[in-house]
């Protein structure tokens, strides 16, 4: 049986964290000990959801909190003996596992790079000492894009694309009625939906700046945020400010965020970057039409109602975009399911690559 050690930052309610389960779940794991080593925060929910795949947990401080007391903790638990090392980042900071990994004589250590930009691209970027270290002393190279790889990597990398279970998200009467029954929502009401951590790259102000212009051209319209993050309280001020408080819904982080697709008519996202974004493939598979930045990258393009806009544009360029995909409201949400395979976001049909990684 092979230990393998997983690397998460946290344990949230994220793409990260949504792409490992979705793995893990359609692979035979009976030849594999997995153990997840995370920190804070951790989404209990999303830990039970693990636990019933037999995945362990270590817990250890944050890097954010003592970078010596994290080190300590890893080199210790590393003591166990692995025999693959998954370390999942978006930047050079993932050096810093590869060395401990490195240093206990792990036999595979892989990054994955799950981004297309970082927060401090000079210290922790594709030029920076760090990432040239844990290039030349890994073993694999992943990316969650070509977008991703040849930021980070620039090449020699393999794409493990962000796959979902399709039958899962796709439309659901039942579904729809539940959700819109919690919230009291009529099904002449059109829901706008965006799915995401609130921090600056989701660019969820964005979105409710442009709900505010799109409410002038259709009065019954409704934004729905699902996900929680740093920048809730933010935003939920500025919808007080905006006095929108009747018309913008918070759902919180939910695992069952599959239904919400289904109660919603358009999806929305204005990501600043974006490695990949699972949320994308999630709506498509659901039917929706999706208006979306363009910096998204365009292999996760499935649909013919997924449309790009730049963040160059103004709101009501964006209101505009809304309004012509409403053109075709209806509850005709039928999906193309082979073309959804074709690109590679079968979860039936992926797992096995990352089983054959940890396998080899």
């Amino acid at each position: 049986m092979k230990k393998i050690i997983v690397f998460l930052t946290n344990l949230l309610n994220n793409g990260i964290s949504n792409f490992l389960y979705n793995y893990l779940s359609f692979m035979p794991l009976y030849n594999f000990d997995i153990t997840i080593l995370c920190s804070a925060p951790i989404d209990q929910e999303i830990l039970e959801k693990f636990k019933t795949l037999n995945i362990k947990f270590k817990i250890v401080t944050s890097k954010k909190v003592s970078l010596t007391k994290y080190t300590h903790e890893v080199k210790k638990i590393l003591e166990n003996t692995y025999d693959v090392s998954h370390i999942n980042g978006n930047s050079g900071t993932m050096a810093l596992e590869c060395w401990l990994s490195k240093k206990s004589q792990i036999k595979k250590i892989i990054l994955h790079n799950h981004n297309t930009s970082c927060d401090h691209p000079f210290i922790f970027g594709p030029k920076s000492v760090f990432t040239w270290y844990m290039k030349r002393h890994a073993d694999g190279l992943l990316a969650c894009s070509k977008d991703a790889g040849k930021w980070l990597f620039k090449n020699n990398y393999l794409i493990l694309n962000n796959a979902i279970n399709i039958n899962k998200y796709m439309f659901n009467f039942n579904y729809r009625h539940e959700i819109r029954s919690k919230y009291s929502i009529d099904d002449s009401t059109y829901i706008i939906g965006q799915v995401g951590l609130f921090n600056k790259q989701k660019n969820q102000e964005f979105t409710l700046n442009v709900f505010q212009i799109y409410l002038k051209k259709n009065p019954n319209a409704l934004l729905m945020f699902v996900g929680e993050g740093s920048n809730l309280d933010y935003i939920k001020n500025k919808v007080n400010e905006l006095m929108l408080n009747d018309k913008v819904i918070f759902c919180g982080s939910r695992t069952d965020v599959f239904k919400y697709y289904s109660a919603m008519d358009l999806f929305i996202l204005p990501s600043i970057f974006e490695g990949f974004g699972i949320v994308n493939v999630e709506a498509q598979a659901s039917g929706l039409p999706c208006l979306v930045s363009d910096k998204v990258i365009r292999e996760v393009k499935c649909s013919d109602k997924f449309n790009y806009e730049s963040l160059e544009a103004s709101f009501e360029t964006w209101a505009d975009g809304i309004e012509n995909l409403k053109k075709d409201w209806g509850l005709d949400r039928s999906v193309d399911i082979e073309r959804i395979r074709k690109a590679g976001f079968d979860i039936t049909l992926q797992a096995s690559i990352l089983y054959r990684i940890y396998n080899n």
